[in-house]
C-alpha cells in the first residue's frame, strides 16, 4: 500500500509539473511524500505558506515538514546545511549522480547586496560547500578538493579539470552537468546490455 501510494504521488506530481506552465499553480510535496497543488507566498529559507487549490487560507509549513516545492519554474528542496540548525530550502540547480544547490539572498537595507552559496551532494550523501561569494565555512583550498573528490571517479572529465585554474560558479556548473551526462550515459549502456 505505502509503495502504491508514492508510486501515486510520483504519477501526481509528473502531471502537476507537466501542467504546471498551463495551469500557474505551486507543487508542495511533505515530508510525508503528499503532494500538494495550491499557491505558495512568503517562502523563507525555513517555512512557506501554502493555500491549496480549494482552501481559503494559507496554512505555514516548516522546512522538516516539507520535501521539496516547485514555484515559477524553480524547484527548491528542504536539506541539511552544514551550520545550520533547521533543514534551509535551496534551489536545486542540476539533479542527478551529483546535486547542485544554490543558496542565494537579498541582503542590506535596498536589498541590493546578495549572499551566494553553492552546495553540493554526490548519491544523495551530505552537503558540501562548494563556492561562496560570502562567509566561507573552509578555505578555498579545502572546497576545491572536495570538488575534485566528487569528479575523481570519472578519470577524464578529472584530468579535464586539474589543468583549469578557475574555481567560479560557471565552471563549477559546467564539469557537474558533464559528469552527470556521463554517468547518465554508462547508466543507460549497462541497462541497455540487461
Amino acid at each position: 500500500m505505502k509503495t502504491f501510494k508514492r508510486l501515486a504521488g510520483m504519477a501526481l506530481f509528473t502531471f502537476l509539473a507537466s501542467h504546471a506552465n498551463a495551469q500557474k499553480f505551486d507543487i508542495v510535496i511533505t515530508s510525508k511524500g503528499d503532494t500538494l497543488a495550491g499557491t505558495i507566498i512568503g517562502e523563507r529559507f525555513t517555512s512557506l505558506k501554502f493555500k491549496d487549490l480549494t482552501g481559503t487560507r494559507f496554512e505555514k509549513f516548516s522546512s522538516s515538514q516539507v520535501k521539496e516545492f516547485r514555484t515559477n519554474k524553480k524547484i527548491f528542496i528542504s536539506k541539511n546545511v552544514p551550520g545550520e540548525v533547521e533543514p534551509l530550502f535551496l534551489e536545486r540547480l542540476e539533479a542527478g549522480s551529483i546535486a547542485l544547490y544554490e543558496y542565494y539572498k537579498r541582503t542590506g537595507a535596498t536589498g541590493n547586496s546578495y549572499i551566494i552559496k553553492w552546495y553540493a551532494s554526490k548519491n544523495n550523501e551530505p552537503l558540501i560547500e562548494l563556492k561562496t561569494n560570502w562567509g566561507a565555512t573552509t578555505a578555498r583550498k579545502e572546497r576545491k578538493a572536495a570538488f575534485e573528490e566528487l569528479i575523481k571517479d570519472d578519470t577524464e572529465l578529472y584530468n579535464q579539470y586539474l589543468p583549469i585554474k578557475s574555481f567560479d560558479y560557471n565552471t563549477l556548473s559546467s564539469f557537474i552537468k558533464k559528469y552527470n551526462n556521463s554517468r547518465a550515459q554508462l547508466s543507460s549502456k549497462i541497462l541497455s546490455k540487461d
